[in-house]
Formats: C-alpha cells, structure tokens, sequence
C-alpha cells in the first residue's frame, strides 16, 4: 500500500492525476467534455453530434464519481465496520445521466456547459439507453435502495448480473405485441468499470467425493465440474449532494476455454465455440422463460452464478484482514432480495464446510446471523 501511495503522491506532483477531486464548475465541466470527445472517442469537438458529447459527459460524471468513490472505499477499510451485500437479480436503475447529475448536485453547471458547446441538456440526455438490468417492482426496489444506502452513507454493496440482452423490447405490429431483443449495449456504456481482476471459477455439474480431514472428520469435495468464469462490471452508485459514492458490481459469464482448436481444426465449427456459447447464455437475458427444462435450468444457473461469483468476492473482502471466521457475522450482512438469491444460504454453508473446514454448528449459526430478506410475494 505504502508503495501505491508513494506512486500516486508522484504522479500528483508531475500532473498525471489532479491533486484533489476534479471541480465541477461550469468550465471545467466544458473542459472534460471536450478532453473526453478527443481523447475516449478521438472526435473533433467541432464536428460532433449529440451521441458524442452524450458519451463526453457521462466520462465527465463518471470522473467525478470514481474519485469520490475511491475515497468512499478508502473510508470503508480504515473504519472495520459491517458491510452490507445487497443481492438482486434485478437492478432497474434506468437512466443514469440524471440521477448522477442531481445526485452531485451540479445539474445546472451542466446545463449550461452543455449549452456552451452548442446543445440542450435534454438532447444529450435522450442519447441514453435505459439499464436493461431489471423489470419491474423487485428491480426498482433494488435501484432505489441503492440509492438510499449511498445517502445515508452505508457502506455497502450491490450485486447482481450484467446482462447483454435484459428482458425484452417491444414493438407493437399490427396491434400485436412482437418481442425483440434489448440491445442495450450496442455501443457499449460509459457508466461502467470493467474489471480484470477478480475473475471467480462458478462451478456446475460434477460429482461429490468424501474424504477424512486431518482432524478426522468427513469432509465432501466437488469434482469433475463444467467452469463458468465470472467477470465483474463495477457501475458507481452517488449519494445525494453527500460526496458517498458506492457501487453496484455485476457478473458476466464467460467461458474457461472459448475457443477447442481441435475442434476447429477438424473444421466442426460450432462444436468449437460450443462451451463459449454454453458458459455465455447464463448472463444473456433476464428472466428467460421456463416453460421448459432448458429454461428452468438456466434460470437456476443464473442464480447460482452470481451468487457463487458474489461469494467469492465477499471472502475475498473478508479475508484480507481475517484468518478466522468467528468475525464473519459481525463485519458482513447480506440482504437477499426475494427468492432469486436465497440459494445463497447453502451456498456460505458448503463454502464453510467443504472449503474453510468449519464445522455445521459454527457454519449454521453464521448463516443464522449473517442473512437477512426481502419478500415481494405472498408466501405459504
């Protein structure tokens, strides 16, 4: 750490990062704008439409948030105290031009900004796609809570998948309802970090084979496994007017082995990216039907992939600073937000049990005190 710090100290003093958080007055907004059309984008700020100033600004908002962010997370670890998991398999967050610029309170700097270089607020706001990350009710709980947990500087996190596809988009032809895919990422998005590391192995299929511990107890070990990589996707989340910036990190599936060159060399084609195809399907669409078994399969390998991906990441957290697990409790509490994460509890427990070597009674009662629930439906 002290090295890191050292090496952001000299890159302060020699200009390559700013010395505080990047101001947001109207010229400096107008400055980042225009930074961002030629140096993200390499467009010429004179020749550039609404999409390109749209993409500029919202780089803009994320510099911003990133900073205050990065102090947010500096503030998490220097002040050991429980952290909340909020896991959704839904996050309607919609639009995010609007809520970051409201939330840190320099809408009006942007209007002008924005009016500066030759357009209104309004066109560059309609260049946005809405987040296909979620539906309905349940998602928009999720989005709004989120949103509340950075305003009351909670330090938390959410979880969920980053899906390519969402539910669906709709066009009506001839009276009719025709279902289309929501090509929401298109063009990409400017709003999130990609991340290289963590990638977690999710494992599926297998077998189960038992052994004696050292100590003399069964233990189960999961074996011959079919491995989907989960890749996260971190989207920064502002507390109103509060400099909180928290984050919501979302999975995407992708394949341990994407491409068989034996395959590819017999010239059987399909059957080379087949476990790309397999692995990738997971983090496609929200919600896909379940009418039948493929359907039912994939929607349970859906919440399981995440909830696994979020585990990991969760001890990985953990673990940075405890060898025990008799703190678990105290310092994590995962909200699960209705039924979709609930395989979560079995999850901490075979981790616990098969792969920290704890014992079912210690194992259970940190489940017992570590879940909590949301329900949305009447239940029997």
């Amino acid at each position: 750490m002290k090295v890191l710090e050292h090496v952001e100290s000299e890159a302060r003093k020699a200009g390559v990062l700013p010395s505080s958080p990047l101001p947001s007055t109207v010229n400096t907004i107008k400055e980042n704008i225009i930074h961002h059309l030629l140096s993200f984008q390499g467009r010429d700020p004179e020749r550039s439409g609404a999409p390109d100033v749209y993409k500029a600004l919202a780089y803009t908002m994320r510099d911003l948030m990133v900073q205050k962010w990065i102090s947010t997370q500096k503030t998490f670890y220097a002040k050991e105290k429980k952290r909340v998991y909020y896991l959704s398999l839904e996050f309607l967050i919609g639009r995010s031009l609007g809520s970051s610029m409201i939330n840190l309170g320099i809408l009006e700097d942007v209007r002008q900004a924005v009016e500066e270089l030759g357009f209104e607020l309004s066109e560059i706001r309609n260049q946005e796609e809405d987040a296909a990350l979620g539906n309905g009710g349940l998602g928009r709980l999720a989005a709004c809570f989120m949103d509340s947990i950075a305003t009351l500087k909670i330090p938390a996190y959410g979880y969920g998948i980053r899906y390519e596809y969402g539910l669906f988009f709709q066009q009506l032809i001839d009276g009719y309802q025709v279902e289309g895919p929501d090509n929401w990422l298109r063009n990409g998005t400017p709003w999130e970090f990609e991340r290289q590391m963590p990638i977690f192995k999710v494992q599926f299929f297998g077998s189960v084979t038992g052994y004696m511990d050292e100590k003399g107890r069964y233990r189960a070990k999961w074996i011959n496994t079919k491995d989907v990589m989960a890749k996260a996707s971190d989207i920064m989340v502002p507390g109103y007017k509060n400099d909180h910036v928290i984050n919501m990190r979302l999975w995407s599936a992708h394949a341990s082995r994407e491409l068989d060159l034996t395959d590819f060399g017999r010239g059987d084609y399909i059957k080379a990216v087949e476990s790309k195809v397999s692995s990738e399907t997971i983090s496609k669409v929200l919600y896909p039907p379940d009418h039948n078994y493929a359907g039912q399969e994939l929607r349970l390998k859906q919440q399981y992939f995440f909830v696994a991906a979020t585990f990991q990441d969760i001890m990985r957290r953990y673990k940075k600073k405890h060898q025990t697990f008799d703190k678990f409790a105290d310092l994590v509490a995962v909200q699960l937000n209705d039924t979709h994460p609930a395989i979560a509890i079995p999850e901490l427990m075979r981790m616990l049990l098969d792969i920290e070597g704890l014992g079912w009674e210690e194992a259970w009662a940190i489940c017992v005190n570590t879940f909590g629930f949301t329900n949305h439906t009447l239940m029997p």
